[in-house]
């Protein structure tokens, strides 16, 4: 009765072995060498299929994160576009801006006339400008305009630069990932081939499922 008991532990704890006890002889079909044997064939290949377990599970976490890090690589390119574009506007208008300053520092410190302000705003705008309700509402609507799109493009940057650095840090653990499954992979096939020498031997003939 003790020996059914042990017998039927193992066989619950390692179904493959597949102990019986013979009838006749009232003894398990397996001398102890061959059941330790057994023991340490199907050891190494629970091993090896935790290990494939692991790559696989990696796998979908990397297929997760590229499918993130995709997301933030379209919004790098589409705020790069759009600060390239503004960064044009900007430069562009940079000129003007600081001559318009130049222009309005002129006539606060009275080097030139209210006449020659005028003029001077004129030839900037392209517009006749002979008051200065005129010259007063260029002048706002024209350095609000470049300190927007100024203050802007510095938003931008910065946005652009954290995005680039989200996808770099994506980047770091896609690739960390990567060599986890590599290593995943390895020691399961190791212990797959130790394995297969080892079930030569023993009474197990089911290989683990191979999943790569």
């Amino acid at each position: 009765e003790r020996l059914k008991t042990a017998v039927d532990k193992l066989n619950e704890l390692f179904p493959e072995l597949g102990i019986k006890i013979d009838d006749e002889t009232g003894k398990w079909n397996l001398n102890t060498q061959e059941i330790r044997d057994n023991i340490d064939a199907l050891k190494l290949r629970y091993e090896a299929e935790a290990y494939y377990a692991a790559a696989s599970d990696t796998q979908k976490q990397i297929a997760q994160l590229e499918a993130e890090s995709r997301a933030y690589r379209e919004n790098a390119k589409t705020l790069k576009d759009q600060r390239d574009a503004l960064q044009d506007f900007v430069d562009k208008k940079r000129d003007a801006n600081e001559a318009l300053q130049a222009t309005w520092s002129s006539y606060n410190q009275g080097e030139i006339s209210a006449k020659q302000y005028y003029a001077a705003l004129s030839q900037l705008s392209g517009e006749e400008i002979t008051t200065w309700k005129q010259a007063a509402r260029y002048y706002t609507d024209q350095t609000n305009m470049f300190d927007t799109a100024y203050n802007n493009l510095r938003s931008m940057n910065a946005e652009y630069d954290a995005t680039v650095k989200t996808v770099q840090e994506y980047d770091e653990k896609i690739n960390a990932l990567r060599g986890d499954v590599d290593y995943f992979y390895d020691q399961a096939e190791q212990r797959q081939k130790e394995y297969a020498k080892k079930q030569q031997k023993t009474a197990i003939t089911d290989y683990p499922k191979e999943i790569r």
